[in-house]
């Protein structure tokens, strides 16, 4: 039996080795609406860190339910977490979190104001290793 600290240690491994998830969330209508995502910070601290365009499906279901759920899967190991997500606008983070393959999906560059991050906040993880 492992104790809380070495299961949050193992999820944090987890989320680390994985750079790309599955990003759910519900809709208005109230479905289930999964999308696959980069993650943006890789040394998980309880919260996850994605950009998306601002008018985005996504970004919008945040606004209706922040309700969300996160799964990476990496080699033989996944993890599932759970949690509340936000729009976020902070232009300090969002530059340090700047990369190519980021721009690649936002080519105005790091200064367009239709970019947002996207902030989930865990309340909770599952995992298979």
């Amino acid at each position: 039996m492992t104790d809380t600290a070495d299961n949050a240690q193992r999820v944090r491994d987890l989320v680390s080795d994985s750079t790309l998830c599955m990003f759910t969330t519900r809709t208005a209508d109230g479905q289930l609406l999964s999308r696959p995502m980069a993650l943006q910070e890789q040394e998980f601290d309880g919260d996850l860190w994605f950009f998306a365009a601002a008018d985005s499906r996504k970004a919008v279901d945040i606004l209706n339910d922040p309700t969300v759920n996160v799964a990476f899967q990496s080699g033989t190991s996944w993890v599932s977490v759970s949690g509340s997500a936000e729009n976020v606008r902070d232009d300090a983070r969002k530059k340090d979190l700047w990369s190519s393959g980021v721009a690649a999906w936002f080519p105005e560059g790091v200064d367009d104001d239709n970019v947002v991050q996207l902030k989930v906040h865990a309340d909770g993880a599952e995992y298979w290793a």
